[in-house]
């Protein structure tokens, strides 16, 4: 979203920097799961990454609105 902004209001190089900084928040989220794998059964693994973002959720959802980039 920061990267679409930046871009729509004509600064290319935040743009690019938020960008770039989505992609590595993408692989980290892959190598997180990655991890994971193994410690869980193969039959488990969805439903308990399922319940996981349903908490994540639940947590995020009940802090204070505020600007925060993570």
């Amino acid at each position: 979203m920061l990267a679409r902004g930046f871009a729509a209001s004509g600064e290319p190089e935040l743009a690019d920097f938020y960008a770039a900084l989505g992609d590595a928040e993408e692989r980290h989220a892959e190598i997180f799961l990655e991890l994971a794998r193994p410690l869980v059964a193969t039959e488990l693994f969805a439903e308990r990454v399922e319940v996981l973002g349903l908490r994540e959720a639940e947590i995020l959802g009940a802090l204070p609105y505020t600007c925060r980039v993570h």
